[in-house]
């Protein structure tokens, strides 16, 4: 029993060494003068507890003693005073300190700006308060109510945050809903808030000089912290589905501001699917982003936006929109205008690449007497472009999707087309060009199909059968020649200017 007191009381003696041995907060004091350098600016020093930190450096483990303080320093601005925090840090080695340095710190307010009149705040907080700008975003997916009664708490607990800046408790009022079957509280919170001000009442400049009369910029999001709830009702299920919250209001009132900084995209009266399915593939080559989303938001059917807005995309319409816009940079440089088409029909097209290794799709769909995008999409890789250089070929001598001329065939015509891998003897029964080729028969039992205009052309000129109508490159039949020269097709596509209204 002896033994352990004697015991004890000597721990107690190491443990009371050991605290002598630290550095008293007088040195601490000199060494904070030392570091400010005008000590007649400080006017208090507070310590905290002190602290010993374990870290590993280098060769082994190090200790570290150290004491964070407050300090309340002079201003240029009588009865001002600026509030800081920083340390004092000491090398450990048994009961041994080594001053190391001071620990930085950081400004944390100040002290004897004259807070503005309960008044003058509660004034201002009516008259700027929005509450799509004041709740949290997680909030504000409940909030379905928030009226304009926010006010300062009985105690707002003023504190300075900048010369120019203060921070106050606030209480609102709101209704949120609870559940989507109707369920409906009417809540009330305490927000924290800070309040700047400056000259013009629009900029903030947090390197000002004291404003004792600047004016407030507007009331900012709130910081929660605490709710009550004052009471729980119900309302019906179909009023609930038709009462907009908060955050889709917000997402519509910026979708409109978006919308306004839309390109005005001249965008034609299409003929047919083709002729939009062209326009499309023309407006990527050009490779504007700002007039392809424009045109986007115009072309995408109702179901690719929001249930409750015309103007809020879905996640279907985000992720079509990133596609079509994933990268404009290089489409003009992997796909040609008359590209080489891989499969066609009323309501989509895939065409290859120069290289003919990736392709684009297209997809459209006509409802209600208009053209929509229903599906689009196109894969563009940096190595294509190597293979582009280095082989000197590229499929770029395809069909166009549209062609606003005159066919060079009419009905009866009697022509060559390209079927099953050769040339073979057929009939035009129809000609649109609004689809780029015509409709054909051929064979002893007048089988029909769909062709294309590279892939027919005039009994006159067709003196070689090929595998592949591309390299063919036949010639329209001409009154003049045998070997009529090349017809170059164009696409004109009449205008007409119209604004962006939304996806309807």
């Amino acid at each position: 029993m002896i033994r352990y007191k004697i015991t004890g009381l000597f721990t107690i003696l190491l443990f009371s060494i050991n605290c002598l041995a630290q550095p008293s907060n007088s040195e601490l004091t000199s060494k904070i003068h030392a570091y400010y350098g005008n000590v007649s600016d400080i006017v208090s020093i507070s310590f905290h507890d002190a602290k010993i930190e374990k870290r590993w450096e280098k060769n082994g483990w190090k200790y570290y003693w150290s004491k964070h303080y407050n300090i309340k320093t002079k201003t240029e601005y009588p009865g001002v005073f600026s509030l800081s925090y920083g340390g004092v840090q000491y090398h450990k080695n048994g009961s041994s300190y080594s001053y190391d340095r001071i620990l930085g710190g950081a400004p944390i307010g100040y002290e004897g700006i004259p807070n503005p009149s309960n008044a003058e705040i509660n004034a201002h907080l009516k008259s700027t308060y929005d509450p799509l700008n004041f709740y949290s975003n997680y909030l504000m997916n409940y909030l379905i109510d928030a009226p304009n009664n926010i006010r300062l708490t009985n105690d707002p607990q003023w504190k300075w945050t900048k010369l120019n800046a203060v921070s106050f408790n606030v209480v609102a009022s709101f209704t949120r809903k609870t559940d989507d079957i109707g369920g409906v509280e009417e809540q009330e919170g305490v927000f924290r808030i800070t309040l700047q001000r400056s000259n013009d009442g629009i900029v903030f400049d947090p390197d000002a000089k004291l404003l004792n009369n600047g004016k407030w910029l507007p009331v900012p999001r709130g910081d929660k912290k605490s709710l009550k709830t004052i009471k729980r009702f119900s309302i019906s299920k179909e009023e609930l589905n038709t009462t907009k919250t908060l955050a889709q209001l917000n997402a519509v009132r910026h979708a409109a501001e978006f919308k306004k900084s839309l390109t005005i995209v001249d965008i034609p009266e299409f003929e047919s699917g083709n002729h939009l399915m062209q326009f499309t593939h023309e407006l990527l080559l050009e490779g504007d982003s700002a007039k392809i989303t424009a045109f986007m938001y115009q072309m995408f059917p109702r179901n690719y936006f929001e249930e409750w807005s015309d103007i809020i995309l879905n996640q279907n319409g985000e992720s079509m929109l990133a596609e079509a816009t994933e990268d404009l940079t290089n489409y003009s440089k992997a796909f040609c205008q008359h590209p080489r088409i891989k499969e066609i029909g009323d309501n989509y097209v895939k065409f290859y690449d120069l290289n003919k290794r990736r392709f684009n799709r297209i997809h459209i769909s006509y409802n209600s007497n208009r053209w929509y995008i229903t599906d689009i999409g196109y894969t563009i890789r940096q190595d294509d472009f190597t293979g582009y250089e280095e082989n000197g070929m590229t499929y770029c001598d395809g069909s166009p999707i549209f062609i606003n001329d005159e066919a060079q065939f009419s009905k009866g015509d009697k022509i060559v087309l390209f079927e099953g891998g050769i040339w073979r003897d057929g009939e035009i029964l129809v000609a649109d060009m609004s689809r780029g080729g015509y409709s054909v028969k051929y064979g002893v039992s007048g089988l029909t199909v769909w062709k294309y205009v590279n892939e027919v052309k005039s009994r006159s000129t067709s003196n070689e059968q090929t595998n592949d109508p591309q390299e063919a490159n036949p010639q329209v039949e001409n009154n003049t020649s045998s070997e009529p020269p090349k017809k170059k097709l164009k696409i004109k596509m009449p205008k007409v200017k119209i604004k962006l209204r939304g996806g309807n």
